[in-house]
């Protein structure tokens, strides 16, 4: 398993591991859109760059469980990045 100690800064590329890693996926798109809450409240003093995504995906596993299920499972792979300055995830689950 990828050990999520080694993420230094989130990406695109470090998420797309974190959720690979951990699930089945039959389809993954991460959409980054922290430019359109760039001016926003807490981000005005953020240094990060990617705060804000959009995650459309489909996996077996997630359809066998309820929504707040599912967010629940996707936050918890995804801590580490909320831990390096993610602000907010988008799921769209397919």
């Amino acid at each position: 398993m990828f050990d999520t100690r080694l993420i230094l800064k989130n990406s695109i590329e470090s998420i797309n591991k974190l959720l690979r890693d951990s699930l089945k996926i039959e389809f993954l798109e991460i959409i980054d859109e922290s430019a359109k809450h760039a001016g926003h409240g807490a981000m005005l003093y953020s240094t990060e760059t990617l705060t804000h995504i959009w995650v459309r995906i489909s996996a077996a596993e997630l359809t066998k469980m309820s929504r707040v299920e599912q967010h629940r499972k996707l936050y918890a792979i995804l801590q580490s990045a909320f831990d390096n300055g993610l602000h907010a995830i988008r799921f769209e689950i397919l």
